[in-house]
């Protein structure tokens, strides 16, 4: 199902010409390669830690079908290390992709490739690539997966490619949401849709005793217009303090400095909650216990979203139909009427001065959680 981004006739004759360069200059690695049975499957993404997440959902049926297998991830240095918190994931490998970085560095093309190709020794008999990307084909290519799977039309938008680079193809996903797009991937191997569903859930490697708070806070994204204005976050802070038993506490980041900054000065000095700024793994041990968890679109709203918890998600220039909460438990929020530019590429805010995110009020997300205490408790 594609929600609609359009890129336009531009891009979608660079990814065309892009894979056929790809197929003249990669398929030749891989001419000998030996199909047999799986037993290691690599999965890519070289974007961010909620694309991380979303990859999770792969991993019951994969382990179903495969038994044997052991599943690899290779993505962004950074984002991937949430992988090494998942049981079923056997080790991870941070790679340089050029195409996600904003500040393009010399050489980093060619640190692409020479990473690519060390992956070799690994052996892999599968590579799954869930975005339809022909840079991560590519990419699943040089590193010697004997087979490849993925869509031929990239995630969510009118770029269609044909698949040259791929043994298994798709042309796209009948479902929006990105665990059952990811998901439904899979039956391009011939598992059965009705295998698929419903969704099981990775269990996360949680060290140490799980903290419970009943409201966890997450203040932060990973672009500044999903950030939800600091006042907002200030004025449902000294909202929720006024029911007993109340404190919540906020998990951070490097990087999100500023608008802590920003919430603070908006209250009193003193009135400030805890701030944790938390490793990956402690991220994923406080989200486990949290009663309730409230952020913006980003990678803890993904963990979350991983772990069934009560979620209260905030949606600016993001797409809630493809990362809502999956749990019945929880409500998002979204009020982009009026914004033409909507579904967002996020590559620019062609309305930086009246972001959409502002437009969903302190007063919604108070009535929100409530709604969400009450009926889940």
């Amino acid at each position: 199902m594609s929600i609609g981004i359009r890129y336009g006739l531009k891009k979608q004759l660079a990814a065309r010409l892009m894979e056929v360069i790809f197929f003249i200059l990669a398929k030749p690695f891989n001419l000998f390669r030996k199909k047999g049975e799986i037993r290691k499957i690599l999965l890519i993404e070289p974007f961010q830690m909620g694309d991380i997440a979303a990859l999770s959902a792969l991993f019951s049926p994969l382990k179903s079908r495969f038994p044997e297998a052991g599943i690899y991830i290779a993505g962004k240095k950074g984002p991937v290390m949430l992988a090494t918190c998942m049981e079923d994931v056997e080790a991870v490998y941070p790679i340089e992709f050029p195409w996600s970085r904003k500040n393009k560095e010399k050489g980093s093309w060619m640190n692409w490739l020479k990473q690519s190709l060390s992956l070799r020794n690994h052996h892999f008999d599968l590579g799954i690539d869930v975005r339809g990307d022909v840079r991560s084909q590519a990419t699943l290519v040089l590193a010697g997966c004997a087979s490849v799977l993925s869509f031929r039309r990239y995630i969510y938008s009118d770029i269609r490619v044909s698949g040259l680079l791929c043994d298994y193809s798709l042309e796209e996903s009948p479902y929006s949401h990105v665990f059952e797009r990811n998901r439904y991937l899979l039956s391009g191997i011939g598992i059965p849709e009705d295998a698929l569903f419903p969704i099981q859930f990775p269990l996360f490697r949680v060290a140490g005793e799980i903290p419970h708070h009943p409201i966890v806070l997450h203040v932060g994204a990973g672009w500044e217009y999903r950030n939800w204005p600091a006042a907002s976050w200030a004025a449902l802070i000294s909202s929720l303090r006024k029911y007993p038993g109340i404190e919540p506490i906020i998990v951070a980041a490097p990087g999100d400095e500023q608008i802590l900054e920003k919430i603070a000065a908006f209250l009193k000095k003193d009135a400030m909650p805890e701030v944790l700024f938390t490793s990956l793994p402690d991220l994923c041990r406080i989200l486990t216990g949290a009663g309730i968890f409230i952020g913006s679109d980003s990678g803890p709203m993904a963990i979350s979203n991983c772990l069934q918890s009560r979620q209260v998600s905030i949606f600016g220039p993001g797409l809630p139909d493809v990362w809502r909460p999956y749990s019945k438990k929880s409500v998002f929020l979204h009020e982009a009427k009026g914004y033409d530019c909507y579904p967002c590429t996020q590559t620019f805010c062609q309305r930086a001065a009246d972001p959409c995110v502002g437009k969903v009020s302190t007063e919604l997300v108070l009535e929100a959680t409530k709604r969400v205490l009450s009926e889940h408790a």
